[in-house]
């Protein structure tokens, strides 16, 4: 098993997680098969605390290997007389490990050309038997898929469908013409009465008074009114109700006489008029308006 690169076929994903050490991500790098040459390839990112690296996508490619490729610069640069430290000790010997492994398992698929010949040293004494090199990359890389064949004939129609529901009406059409007017009927015979009610009057908005006592609007229909009333009229929003509407006062303290209405303001309680009313919106009872949110008008009929 490699321990410098790691090797996929037919990529898909483009995030891969780092499985061999190194000393610093940025040795990580990535390649790619085309079918006849392995060229570098592009890494977005790298993480090094996931272990991670991001790659551009590689899926239209036949293989990715991912490889360390570890710098044969000193990392460590020792001086006579200094003190040497586990981890300057561990960093030097992992990067001539490192760079080792890499040229034994040509991790970089980078061909070293040989030199020349040298003179043929002695022979020395036979070493002790190596252990058995790691297994060589994959040789057994499939082809490219084949082009897709050409598509085939057309088959035949099928089936008429049934037939669709019935569409909405259309809209109504235009309105004709009016017709001619009929000819007028014939007058009626004039009524001997007249009508119940022939006059009104309706006051202007008085204001509340500040103590109990009539009253007073002079209505000048020139007789008793047949029907008359008094009424509370909301000027300022209180209790549910809005501006405009009206409430009915009680008849026993009023009188109409032939010249005016009067309404009697009984119910005080110091010095402010305790008109007591339903609240509109909770239909609490009971309640007493502000008597400058209100105003009192009466009509009378005659």
């Amino acid at each position: 098993m490699a321990v410098s690169y790691q090797q996929y076929t037919y990529p898909t994903p483009t995030i891969f997680t780092i499985g061999f050490n190194y000393l610093s991500i940025d040795d990580v790098k990535a390649q790619v098969y085309d079918g006849s040459a392995w060229v570098g390839w592009s890494v977005l990112s790298r993480n090094a605390y996931n272990k991670t690296v991001t790659i551009a996508d590689a899926s239209s490619y036949q293989a990715l290997r991912l490889y360390r490729s570890t710098s044969t610069t000193n990392l460590v640069d020792f001086q006579s007389g200094s003190r040497l430290s586990e981890h300057d000790l561990d960093t030097a010997y992992q990067q001539c490990l490192f760079a080792t492994q890499e040229v034994v398992e040509n991790a970089s698929n980078q061909v070293v050309a040989s030199g020349a010949q040298g003179n043929v040293g002695l022979t020395g004494a036979d070493g002790p038997t190596g252990p058995t090199g790691p297994a060589g990359a994959d040789s057994t890389i499939a082809g490219p898929t084949g082009a897709t064949g050409p598509t085939g004939a057309t088959g035949p129609a099928g089936p008429v469908g049934t037939t669709g529901a019935v569409g909405p009406a259309g809209p109504a059409g235009a309105a004709g013409a009016d017709g001619v007017d009929g000819v007028d009927g014939v007058d009626g015979v004039d009524g001997a009465g007249t009508g119940v009610l022939s006059s009104e009057f309706e006051s202007s908005e008085i204001t509340i008074p500040s103590s109990s006592g009539f009253v007073t609007a002079a209505h000048g229909l020139g007789s008793i009114p047949k029907s008359y009333s008094a009424c509370l009229r909301c000027k300022t929003v209180e209790y549910g109700y809005s501006v405009g509407d009206e409430i009915n006062l009680s008849i026993r303290n009023s009188y109409a006489t032939s010249t005016h209405v009067s309404f009697h303001t009984e119910n005080y309680s110091g010095s402010t008029p305790a008109f007591s009313i339903y609240e509109k919106d909770t239909e609490v009872s009971g309640s007493n308006i502000t008597n400058s949110y209100w105003k009192i008008v009466f009509r009378a009929f005659v």
